[in-house]
């Protein structure tokens, strides 16, 4: 049917996660059309977990691939993408877990619009290994919004984390090569190739829980691992808008700021007053720069206020 979604699970050491996504995503009261679930060639033994889940609930829609070497977040998600037959894709991390409403209040507002809708985004609850809930994006109000400028001229708009969007398939079909090529942050590219000539649709109701445990991509009090990994996105984000919308963003004085940083951490020893002059730089960053998404993002995924 025109509005059937896939449910995409991809995991990779998840053990400790991955039983409360699977139960999350089985639990829907409007069911996904199909479930796959992509074991990464993980250490640990979530493989088995999500074995003896599927056993367990002998769902007929369930499809485990395990990779027998690792292919990273866009070479899984581009194996998926040549698997699946439903016109909307949901990419959900392992780690997180959602509502049981998702698929019920997604399909209510699809039904409700005839535009071409690239991406259903909504927002996500925080669970915080430290006890500190919130609300992960706190600006999307529910109704149909055009980023197609702020795509091209900026090469970000306001999303959520992977689990809080749902993509139209053949909006990613055309740039597989371009998804598969980035190890981590794929979303990135998802995100932009999702709006293109199409529209994206808020909901405002938090579907889903974004868990922050340490061992997310940013979340990590590694200053050297963050910013080599936020460097990394801010890259992709640049080749992903040049050839989506063969566009070439500029160079911003905030990318010489990460740069300058990043060779700064590559001192093999660090003092207390680089530490004291990192903390400085940061909040320098964040009060100049604070209404500004790319950098408000890149704090938030790093956690940076543990240094203020």
């Amino acid at each position: 049917m025109k509005n059937d979604i896939t449910a995409v699970i991809t995991n990779y050491n998840y053990a400790n996660y991955i039983l409360d996504c699977l139960t999350s995503v089985a639990s829907q009261t409007s069911p996904y059309t199909r479930i796959i679930i992509i074991d990464d060639s993980s250490a640990d033994n979530s493989l088995s977990i999500i074995k003896k889940f599927i056993r367990s609930h002998q769902r007929p829609e369930m499809e485990l691939i395990s990779n027998k070497k690792n292919l990273g977040q866009g070479g899984c998600i581009a194996r998926s993408l040549k698997r699946i037959k439903t016109p909307y894709v949901h990419f959900i991390d392992a780690d997180d877990f959602l509502e049981s409403n998702v698929i019920s209040e997604v399909k209510y507002y699809l039904n409700r619009y005839s535009q071409k809708i690239g991406k259903i985004q909504f927002n996500l609850n925080v669970l915080h290994e430290r006890d500190i809930k919130g609300l992960y994006v706190k600006k999307l109000v529910t109704g149909l919004y055009n980023f197609n400028w702020e795509a091209k001229t900026k090469g970000y708009y306001p999303s959520p984390p992977c689990t809080g969007n749902i993509y139209r398939v053949d909006q990613l079909m055309k740039f597989i090569p371009l998804i598969e090529s980035s190890s981590i942050c794929s979303d990135v590219t998802l995100n932009l190739a999702a709006v293109k000539e199409c529209d994206i649709l808020n909901l405002s109701e938090a579907l889903g829980t974004y868990r922050i445990h340490g061992k997310n991509n940013f979340a990590t009090t590694n200053m050297k691992s963050m910013i080599s990994k936020t460097l990394y996105a801010y890259n992709l984000t640049r080749k992903s808008v040049n050839e989506i919308y063969s566009h070439n963003l500029k160079k911003k004085i905030r990318e010489k700021f990460f740069i300058f940083l990043s060779e700064k951490l590559k001192l093999k020893k660090s003092s207390k007053n680089e530490g004291f002059f990192l903390s400085i730089f940061f909040a320098l960053i964040y009060f100049f720069y604070k209404r500004n998404l790319f950098i408000r993002n890149c704090i938030h995924y790093g956690h940076l206020y543990k240094y203020f």
